[in-house]
């Protein structure tokens, strides 16, 4: 299940690459995307720190787990081949969800 902010409900049904796209992703933010070795991951400044990150493949599988505690931080992607990823941030209960393509 997945919690959007924006909808405000939980959709329980599985999401779909459309759907993904669909997630409002207020105020995560990720430069450059498409990305090379790193990515920099930005959050609202309304935001309270510190924000659990995770990366995801497009099977689902978790490949990175980062704790930001700043409201604007580089992340390394050299042990990541190229693909599509997803970017998942939680803060207590607000979760939000982008989609990053590594070239």
């Amino acid at each position: 299940m997945l919690y959007s902010a924006a909808a405000n409900a939980i959709a329980s049904q599985p999401l779909t690459t459309m759907q993904i796209s669909e997630v409002a992703m207020e105020g995560l933010r990720l430069y450059p995307n498409p990305a090379g070795d790193f990515v920099y991951i930005k959050l609202p400044d309304a935001v309270a720190l510190p924000v659990q990150i995770w990366i995801y493949s497009a099977m689902g599988q978790k490949l990175l787990s980062v704790t930001m505690h700043q409201h604007v931080q580089q992340v390394s992607l050299k042990g990541i081949g190229k693909g599509v990823y997803y970017i998942q941030s939680e803060n207590g209960a607000q979760r939000n969800l982008a989609k990053l393509l590594k070239m």
